[in-house]
């Protein structure tokens, strides 16, 4: 809900979308928003890709993949900074650089060490 909302959609037509497709549809859909050729309007691209379920965008499984390779690199790197103390200037840059999927994952062990 929340990160369709990010994306321009209207809260309304978020909680219908997510009320009559399936999550991980439109989950598909907001992740391949950014590799669409030519969209001037991304919420309304996004409404319809999820409405008429678009297919996947060409050679977007390679970009992801290697999107995601290099995120847990920098997620790596941040723990290994953590463990050997970091202070939380070095946590905020290392935010910085991650998408909010990955910022979340540093979070949650961020929480774990100070456990």
């Amino acid at each position: 809900m929340t990160r369709l909302q990010e994306l321009g959609i209207h809260r309304d037509k978020a909680v219908e979308l997510l009320a009559t497709h399936l999550y991980e549809n439109i989950e598909k859909q907001v992740e391949w928003l950014p590799y669409r050729k030519n969209i001037q309007n991304p919420a309304g691209a996004l409404v319809k890709a999820i409405e008429k379920n678009w297919t996947e965008p060409p050679r977007v499984a390679e970009k992801i993949r290697k999107k995601k390779a290099i995120q847990n690199t920098i997620l790596r790197d941040a723990k290994e900074d953590l463990e050997k103390g970091a202070g939380e200037q070095r946590v905020v840059e290392w935010l910085e650089k991650l998408d909010p999927e990955y910022q979340e994952k540093l979070g949650e062990y961020v929480e774990e060490l100070r456990k």
